[in-house]
């Protein structure tokens, strides 16, 4: 046999061997696979064996009769669905979540309940929401809390979300007009406030709701079909703190690692006395977790007085003394638009949220709340009115008795979908102002919503964008008096409007919660720096860089499309902030080289 024969015949072995290794290795590894299969199957019908034997069939059967599918419809399309359970049946009232119920208040919503076995749905005819959603919300979103020990050009906000009392009632016709019968059926029980109290990590509890339930995840509208899940609660937490709270009154939150899916909001949380203990309300947002209300909630919503002592006596000022543990937003931000926008050293390059907090600010500021004024209306452009652009002539015989003729008023149309608000700032002055935007949002997703910003100085007709960068919390317009202008003493006014991208854009949800309508504008000022070229680098931006847009009445107006010089979150914001400033002036003369051979278009 020749060498290359051998060496064929003992390649052809190798891989041959090779081969049946492998398989055996594969059988053996699925060998093992299945094992450790039928193994985790066994443990979890020895678990779910276990948790029927707390909370029985019967038990749950029982509660199911008074859990019902809340649809929220508009012209009987279906908009989202929740879970409501009965408290009530008398006076025909049930528990659901909060961001459930407040649908009720949308322009052409239409809430109604339906179970698995009814030929119509009943119609809710009012919600009530819990005081402490409210309160919870703008007590967070106007502290705005940023951490401590973050550098000033790295601000790290605190996403927190809208966990805290996140329950609410609806109201039905408690009996049918026709048999006099009650429509709902036999009211849940709520567990008493100290059974609550006592409720800990480890216990036994059960999820009855109506998630989605078809094969292409959506709802079943005519007969639904109700879930249940067992499990155990995984931890007693507070909405400000994961760690939980040495007053068990204050840890409300029941937090669970069951499956739920969308639609299970506002399911009851039973244990296995078939008491309500819980009401369902968020998803997994932290850590695989899911959260539940405890169901003291309940009791406040149908003991008003008890709801009023409980937050102002208990949790308000609890959540007060937890939100000082963090730095407010309108005391920081400043701080870093002044190190963003000036070459003052004060050693900001590792200067933390604390260290700048204990110092003297070189500058005055006031920050105030404020309302979209156009809010929720995504389809309509916002239209800026310009007064100060119409001129006045005198009439042609010159009679100043006459009539002046008086110009249409010139309007900007901003087209962009969005919440907008408008004001009129003086900064008439030879110091450098800054107009900043912020809006924190408590929600499941990021904790903040991208502002936009749009400056005009009266009796100009040119509008500057300046939009945020990914992740930036604020958005802000430098304003700084040109040298040669120095000493004038000449009012200066600046038109400032604020948009807020609409909910939907493209047909997509933008990524931040825009269901309140306030955010946070500021104003600020500080002595100019003749050699701070950064400030004034925006004002003196190519004016040919832009786009003509149509505007009503035919009056003519341009809107200038630019970034601000925004650098946070880097770790050479200095070099950023430069380069920035370096590209802007290189576009700058290129684009003024072109403009120079064309005729400038009004």
């Amino acid at each position: 046999m020749s060498w290359a024969r051998m060496l064929l015949v003992g390649a052809i072995i190798a891989l041959g061997a090779a081969f049946a290794l492998s398989e055996f290795a594969r059988r053996n590894n699925a060998q093992k696979l299945n094992i450790v299969a039928a193994e985790l199957a066994e443990t979890r019908e020895v678990a779910d064996a276990a948790l029927r034997a707390v909370i029985s069939p019967d038990i749950v059967e029982m509660a199911q009769q008074s859990v019902y599918q809340i649809q929220n419809l508009n012209k009987g399309r279906l908009l989202g669905h929740g879970t409501a359970f009965v408290v009530d049946q008398e006076r025909g009232i049930l528990v659901t979540n909060a961001h459930v119920a407040i649908e009720f208040y949308r322009s052409n919503a239409e809430l109604a309940i339906q179970r698995h076995g009814m030929t119509e749905k009943i119609q809710v005819r009012n919600v009530k929401i819990h005081a402490g959603y409210g309160q919870f919300r703008r007590l967070v979103e106007t502290y705005a809390p940023i951490r401590m020990n973050e550098l000033v050009d790295e601000l790290a906000l605190v996403e927190l979300g809208d966990l805290s009392f996140d329950v609410g009632l609806l109201f039905v016709e408690p009996l049918d007009p026709e048999t006099g019968e009650y429509v709902l059926g036999p009211a849940l029980q709520i567990a008493g406030d100290e059974a609550l109290l006592k409720l800990k990590n480890g216990d036994p509890i059960s999820i009855i709701g109506y998630p989605n339930d078809r094969m292409d995840s959506g709802a079943d509208t005519e007969q639904p079909t109700f879930r249940v899940v067992r499990g155990i609660v995984s931890a007693i937490v507070s909405p400000l703190s994961r760690s939980g709270d040495v007053n068990p009154a204050l840890s409300n939150l029941i937090a669970h690692r069951m499956e739920t899916a969308r639609g299970n909001s506002g399911s009851p949380v039973i244990d296995g006395n078939g008491l309500v203990v819980g009401v369902h309300s968020h998803g997994a947002v932290y850590q695989n977790e899911s959260t539940a209300q405890r169901a003291d909630a309940v009791r406040d919503l149908l003991e008003p007085l008890r709801e009023e002592l409980r937050l102002s006596d208990l949790f308000v000022p609890d959540w007060k003394a937890t939100l000082e543990q963090w730095a407010k937003a309108e005391d920081i931000v400043p701080w870093a638009i002044y190190f963003e926008n000036t070459t003052d050293a004060f050693g900001r390059d590792d200067m933390t949220v604390k260290e700048a907090l204990e110092r003297e600010p070189p500058f005055r500021v006031e920050l105030s709340q404020r309302r979209f004024t156009s809010f929720n209306q995504p389809s309509r452009p916002f239209l800026l009115p310009a007064e100060d652009l119409v001129t006045q002539d005198d009439s042609e015989d010159g009679n100043e008795d006459e009539e002046a003729s008086i110009e249409p008023i010139p309007v900007f149309r901003l087209g962009a979908a969005g919440d907008y608000y408008s004001r009129t700032f003086d900064v008439s002055s030879n110091d450098t102002f800054a107009i900043f935007a912020y809006d924190y949002a408590i929600s499941g997703g990021p904790s903040h919503c991208s502002l936009s910003l749009f400056a005009r100085f009266l009796d100009e007709d040119t509008i500057y964008s300046f939009e945020p960068g990914a992740g930036d919390l604020y958005t802000a317009v430098v304003i700084s008096p040109v040298e040669d202008a120095a000493d004038t003493e000449d009012e200066t006014y600046m038109n400032i409007v604020v948009r807020r991208d609409a909910r939907q854009r493209n047909g997509e949800p933008t990524p931040c919660d825009t269901r309140s309508r306030n955010f946070s504008l500021g104003i600020m000022k500080w002595p100019t720096n003749t050699s701070n070229d950064i400030a004034t680098a925006a004002l003196q931006l190519d004016p040919h860089h832009g786009k003509s847009i149509t505007t009503v009445n035919d009056a003519p107006a341009t809107i200038r499309m630019f970034r601000a010089a925004h650098c946070m979150a880097r770790p050479r914001a200095d070099e950023c902030r430069r380069a920035k400033i370096d590209n802007w002036a290189q576009e700058y003369r290129t684009r003024a080289a072109i403009a120079a051979s064309h005729a400038e278009t009004p």
